[in-house]
């Protein structure tokens, strides 16, 4: 993980919870309120690569934690647009929507 926009959607999270898949391994953290759980963790081996960021935003911070999915699926479309080889995976576990959306 790369940039200060990893370390903003943490600090600003009542948890985060990480995954990578790279050097030949998946890799897991997890943060609860800005703070490690654990150590990192290495898994089972693999040859894919990625990286995959919940969050669950802190209801103290902002006034409301309930998005749109149209509006971050269209805006994943137009990153996946600008930045060629990129896949991005927009999934709503909400029980009120149930729905996935990719963009390549």
């Amino acid at each position: 993980l790369h940039g200060v926009g990893v370390s903003v959607v943490n600090a600003l999270s009542t948890r985060v919870a990480v995954e990578v898949k790279t050097d030949g391994h998946r890799w897991t953290q997890d943060y609860k309120l800005g703070v490690p759980t654990a150590p990192l963790a290495q898994h089972e081996a693999t040859e894919e690569t990625g990286t995959t960021v919940t969050f669950w935003a802190d209801g103290d911070i902002f006034e409301t934690t309930e998005y749109s999915f149209e509006t971050l699926s269209r805006r994943f479309q137009e990153m996946a647009f600008l930045n060629k080889g990129l896949t991005l995976k927009l999934t709503d576990e909400r029980e009120s929507a149930k729905a996935t959306a990719g963009a390549d």
